[in-house]
């Protein structure tokens, strides 16, 4: 799962602080960024079936979409994101509870383990693989390249502001780029830390070549 956002008009109206020595618009707090796309993958553990969910908020309602999300998250196992545990769904709740969206649901999830083998719910890849922020050089851009993906080819992720303005539908590929990379990051990282060895690089396979085949990813 993946959100690009915009900031919000109210972020630059506080003035200098909103901006930096070369008058540029700072990153905004968490409550001035505006979701703009939303996309997240399902995958079905039994039949292997992919789902992507795409979503340009110019073109569908932003509640509609945080419902249809909320759905999927809780009748899922497992959640995966890149930093989706410090940005996206802290975003999401708070924008859930702007638009009356039942979110309920997050109360359990964010904090359950699967059984006596204590297996997260929520798999953010970025503090998996650097440690809960013991490595801070970690982007999925480069992660990605390392493991034979495309990284962020299509643009990155300081650019989506200005390009939201002239070709949102290159924004909403971007997204659905590193919602792909980040699943098949987590998993490798299901076949050489979770146990899942041998079955789990060969689903990477398997779902690399159908998500390049879908036009998802790119070879």
């Amino acid at each position: 799962m993946d959100i690009e956002t915009s900031p919000d008009p109210r972020w630059a109206a506080e003035g200098e602080k909103a901006f930096d020595a070369n008058g540029k618009l700072k990153f905004p707090p968490l409550p001035y960024h505006i979701p703009e796309v939303i996309v997240w993958l399902c995958t079905e553990n039994s039949t292997g079936e992919l789902t992507l969910n795409s979503y340009d908020l110019a073109e569908t309602d932003e509640r509609l979409v945080l419902e249809l999300l909320a759905t999927d998250i809780r009748s899922s196992q497992r959640m995966v994101s890149w930093n989706g545990r410090t940005f996206d769904m802290p975003l999401l709740n708070l924008r859930a509870m702007l638009k009356r969206v039942d979110w309920s649901f997050w109360i359990e999830k964010r904090f359950r383990f699967e059984n006596y083998k204590r297996k997260l719910y929520h798999y953010d890849m970025i503090e998996q693989l650097g440690n809960y922020g013991s490595a801070r050089s970690l982007s999925l851009d480069r992660v990605g390249m390392l493991l034979g993906l495309q990284g962020k080819n299509i643009m990155h992720g300081d650019e989506v502001a200005d390009t939201l303005k002239t070709d949102r539908k290159k924004v909403v590929r971007y997204c659905v780029s590193d919602v792909c990379q980040t699943f098949l990051v987590y998993l490798l990282f299901c076949g050489t830390h979770l146990g899942a060895g041998e079955k789990a690089f060969q689903q990477f396979d398997k779902i690399k070549g159908a998500l390049i085949e879908k036009g998802y990813l790119k070879e």
